[in-house]
């Protein structure tokens, strides 16, 4: 696992970790799990961010791969 970072899926704060092969898990405060993704064919070497990529309001969850692609991946 990679270090987790903590943020906010819609307005519910969420900490959230990638694994060196993409699996993505997103927790609520509580420690469930409230989204899981995962980057196909990739490599993850440092921990997700969360970051409002399209626009909407809402942060997506976004994981660099090794090659340097930026992936994001909505809750």
């Amino acid at each position: 696992m990679n270090a987790p970072r903590v943020g906010a899926v819609g307005d519910t704060p969420a900490s959230a970790t990638a694994n060196r092969r993409g699996g993505v898990l997103v927790l609520n405060r509580n420690g469930e799990a409230i989204a899981r993704g995962s980057v196909p064919d990739a490599v993850v070497y440092a921990g997700p961010l969360f970051a409002d990529a399209d626009g909407d309001g809402t942060d997506e969850v976004l994981v660099v791969t090794e090659d340097g692609v930026v992936r994001a991946l909505s809750a």
